[in-house]
């Protein structure tokens, strides 16, 4: 196995509680112990405070356990904020009523790359820099699909994170569960269930359609794939430790080292589905600056997300962004990121269906 990085996002829905005649409660103690354990070993993802949900989390390597004792700690200690913090102001730029499918909405803006993210920028052109939204790519039958199963597996996992935000990545094999990351793998196993065919083309299908496009888009043909993951944020639940802050501004590329292009496809809708939640763009230096620690204030862009619709950016400083609080309903997107890291790229492979760390294990083998 793969060392291990550590994580904790919280879920979307009410945890149901598990049935008596299913398994006895000593049994399901034991087993959930396990797989807890398991999942602090194993490959997970740690979202720093200041990181969205739908942005990549950051990933820690966790030498031991350790950092599961720090973490529980600073989880009694923490207390919810009163009011959450408020960037600035924001103009809608697109609104869940714009129909994109036709004509995209594009910005430029000045590339803001510092000299550590040339391996991650090798392979994009040096000016270009853009931020676009786009409606259509992926069709409604696939977004239904993926939708589907980022519920189901939300619900198999007995409402995941304790939290408002939960992530499931299927390359690294992680779900959330209560305030960690646990193999998503010994879920399946214990609630015997499993992937089907259909969930593996149409996963695949749309992050390789998803993106062919960023290498057209971006002027960059040779840009690879990076971490994907299933962002599930519910406004019912409270947030029980410092990473369910998933509202803070941030930068991809400076808070996780090789993305190059930043990708989100919103598998639900703004109005219709929940309240809040829009995705916000930094529009000037005051604003950009709250994601380097600047005070609150400037001048945002604001895009209500609807069913298929896909923001992307590249994941530099100039593309600053964040989410709105959810205040109402749940929230669902697939983040994409891409890379031109070939070697931070090979760690996630093309998903057969597995979960995760096996196959990337076999992978690296390679």
């Amino acid at each position: 196995m793969t060392k291990g990085k550590r994580a904790k996002e919280g879920t979307g829905q009410a945890r149901p509680a598990v049935p008596a005649s299913s398994v006895a409660s000593r049994s399901l103690a034991a087993w959930l112990a396990c797989l807890v354990a398991v999942g602090a070993i194993g490959v997970a993802i740690w979202v720093k405070r200041g990181g969205a949900v739908e942005s990549p989390p950051a990933q820690a390597a966790e030498q031991n356990g350790q950092s599961s004792e720090a973490e529980a700690s600073a989880s009694e200690a923490y207390t919810p904020p009163v009011v959450v913090p408020n960037p600035g102001p924001a103009v809608l730029w697109v609104s869940a009523s714009d129909n994109l499918e036709r004509t995209a909405q594009k910005r430029s803006v000045r590339c803001l790359r510092r000299k550590s993210d040339r391996a991650a920028n090798s392979c994009m052109p040096k000016d270009g820099c853009s931020r676009h939204v786009i409606d259509g790519l992926a069709s409604p039958d696939e977004v239904t699909a993926l939708r589907g199963l980022l519920e189901w597996l939300v619900a198999e996992a007995w409402g995941a994170g304790s939290g408002p935000p939960s992530v499931v990545d299927l390359h690294q094999g992680t779900i959330s569960y209560k305030d960690k990351f646990v193999m998503l793998e010994k879920l399946m196993e214990f609630k015997k269930i499993a992937f089907t065919e259909d969930h593996i083309k149409v996963y695949n299908a749309v992050r390789d359609r998803v993106g062919e496009h960023v290498k057209t888009l971006f002027g960059a043909p040779s840009i690879l794939p990076e971490m994907t993951f299933f962002s599930h944020i519910n406004a019912s639940k409270t947030p029980m430790t410092m990473h369910d802050e998933y509202w803070h501004p941030h930068i991809d590329t400076q808070q996780y080292g090789t993305f190059a292009v930043t990708t989100i496809l919103y598998l639900n809708g703004h109005g219709s589905d929940f309240e809040g939640g829009k995705f916000r763009f930094a529009d000037d230096k005051i604003a950009m600056n709250q994601a380097l620690g600047g005070p609150e204030g400037g001048n945002w862009s604001a895009v209500q997300p609807i069913a298929g619709r896909i923001v992307a950016f590249t994941s530099g400083q100039e593309n600053v962004h964040h989410v709105e609080p959810v205040t109402k309903g749940v929230r669902l997107g697939l983040t994409m990121a891409f890379t031109c890291n070939g070697q931070k790229a090979a760690s996630v492979p093309h998903w057969d269906g597995r979960s995760g760390s096996a196959s990337q294990e076999e992978t690296e083998e390679k």
